[in-house]
């Protein structure tokens, strides 16, 4: 038998538009590829000969709660689609934006130079991941391709195991 090379298949769970604008619908692209991964994970299977579980990574970061109402809006709307993807033994964890809101501008932008708002991105995402999976997160990526010392090990401090932001 030849040595298994690993690979994780990496699936971020955004919203659809890159700058939704308030009140908008659920996210159509995350049930979208949740059913075109269900069609095809029997045949990887097949095919590998092993257990296909894509890494689904949550956007729970604080720029939802202004958009949605709540930092776990794709939990709360999405929670029968979560509850399957658990249930195939699919991992769960976090992708962070530390998207702030310019209320003069009204855009929301990517804030890399200030530590205290990372900080907060990650605690407020692992917080809002803990509260609705009962556990912690311990896969993470940061979005935007950053990735900065003070970013992992904020990461770190919050428990996280494996960081899948290097692209």
């Amino acid at each position: 038998m030849p040595d298994i090379i690993p690979a994780v298949w990496r699936i971020d769970v955004e919203p659809d538009e890159f700058q939704p604008g308030v009140g908008a619908e659920p996210w159509v692209g995350f049930e979208t590829m949740a059913t075109r991964v269900d069609a095809v994970r029997e045949r990887l299977q097949a095919i590998s000969g092993n257990a296909v579980h894509p890494t689904w990574l949550l956007r729970l970061d604080p720029d939802l709660e202004r958009v949605y109402g709540s930092v776990d809006f794709v939990v709360r709307q999405h929670r029968g689609l979560f509850d399957r993807l658990v249930g195939h033994g699919d991992p769960l964890g976090l992708h962070i934006h530390p998207y702030r809101w310019d209320p003069v501008r009204k855009t929301a932008y990517s804030e890399h130079m200030d530590v205290a708002w990372l900080k907060d991105c990650i605690a407020v995402a692992a917080d809002a991941f803990a509260g609705s999976f009962g556990r912690p997160a311990t896969i993470g990526s940061f979005g935007g391709y950053f990735l900065s010392e003070a970013v992992a090990d904020a990461m770190i401090a919050r428990g996280f195991e494996v960081d899948l932001t290097v692209e």
